[in-house]
């Protein structure tokens, strides 16, 4: 499976589960217990360099971001600092956000980004 194969699987999968969070921490949590029951090898914050930790990063180098909030300007800096990183091949932001959703490019540093709305995820 090619890293673009495992962040569209990746990104099916939680884009089908309808999760029921109050907060980011427990909707990582949610998503963690999803990741692993579907067999996934990955590592929770893992740190790229002294700045940036994606909350998932899978094999392959498949990086998993999860946002309910902050700007879409913050958002994309952060996923542009993970694309400059060697280690990772793609991105997978989830977020619960229809802004985010529909204004992230689709590759930041040549590197692809996959976006999960996560609608109604949060209550």
């Amino acid at each position: 499976m090619t890293p673009l194969d495992r962040a569209a699987a990746v990104s099916a999968l939680l884009g089908a589960y309808r999760f029921r969070a109050v907060n980011e921490a427990e909707l990582q949590r949610g998503i963690e217990a999803v990741l692993i029951e579907a067999g996934y090898t990955f590592t929770r914050e893992k740190h790229l360099s002294r700045k940036d930790r994606p909350d998932f990063l899978l094999e392959d180098g498949v990086a998993v971001e999860v946002k309910i909030d902050g700007t879409l300007t913050a958002v994309m800096r952060q996923l542009s600092r993970y694309a400059e990183q060697a280690t990772v091949t793609v991105i997978v932001l989830v977020t619960t956000r229809a802004t985010q959703a529909v204004r992230i490019p689709q590759e930041f540093c040549g590197k692809p980004v996959r976006v999960v709305l996560l609608a109604g995820a949060l209550g």
